[in-house]
Formats: C-alpha cells, sequence, structure tokens
C-alpha cells in the first residue's frame, strides 16, 4: 500500500515540479535531476491513485493520501477537484484516472510522455497550477 500512496505523491509532486540542468556531481555522488520548488501560493494538483484493489481500494488511498497533506499549508487541487475540472470542459478529454503510471514504478522517468504530459498541461490549465 505504501508503494501506491508513494506513486500518488509522486504524480502530484511531478505536477508541481521544476526540472533543474545536469548540476555539477562530486565522484561517488548519484547525480540529481531536479528540485521540488517553493510550493507556497500555487495550487498543488494530486490525482487519485492509479494502480490498487479496485475502485473501492483506490477511493480508500485517495482519502489516505488527502488526510496524510492536509496539514501542509499549501492549496491541494485533489483528485474530486481534478475530475470536476475535467468534467468542465469535456472538450480537453483530460483523463484523471486509469492513466498508465506503470513506468513510474519500473524505472527513474525523466520526462513524461504523452498522453500523460497532455493531461497535465490541460489541467494545468484550467486550475492554474504549475507544469514543469
Amino acid at each position: 500500500m505504501s508503494r501506491l500512496v508513494s506513486t500518488c505523491c509522486m504524480l502530484a509532486a511531478v505536477a508541481a515540479s521544476a526540472c533543474g540542468g545536469g548540476a555539477s556531481v562530486e565522484p561517488g555522488q548519484p547525480p540529481t535531476y531536479g528540485f521540488l520548488p517553493d510550493l507556497s501560493g500555487a495550487p498543488v494538483m494530486v490525482f487519485p491513485v492509479q494502480m490498487g484493489d479496485g475502485p473501492e481500494g483506490r477511493a480508500r488511498l485517495d482519502r489516505e493520501v488527502a488526510f496524510a497533506i492536509r496539514e501542509a499549508e499549501l492549496e491541494w487541487l485533489l483528485p474530486d477537484d481534478l475530475i470536476r475540472a475535467g468534467e468542465r470542459s469535456p472538450g480537453l478529454e483530460i483523463r484523471t484516472t486509469g492513466l498508465s503510471v506503470e513506468a513510474f514504478l519500473q524505472r527513474e522517468v525523466k520526462r513524461i510522455g504523452e498522453p500523460l504530459f497532455g493531461y497535465l498541461i490541460r489541467l494545468s490549465g484550467l486550475t492554474g497550477s504549475p507544469v514543469a
């Protein structure tokens, strides 16, 4: 279960993070590829859990993620907010569930490809949440 929560939180971080350039790396140190920016004042998208034990299990995990992040003083756009934003603009064809996120569990993803990146960009335009 913690792997699923981590994946959901990672999607939220990806939606709000900025890509950094290749910083100099000391020998023996792993390279760093980016950073988590200061998110104060910016809405942060939290996508629904994409993998789990059926719709009820994923909904339960969505509630757990919302509970876990509630104390951070940020403007969270929780899964229901994103779903409503997409439903208000059906012509944009934004999906928030059933996304292919397996690559995030298999390897380090440096660039988000289509169609996920397109969904992020379109939701960003609707919600005012920044995307890298």
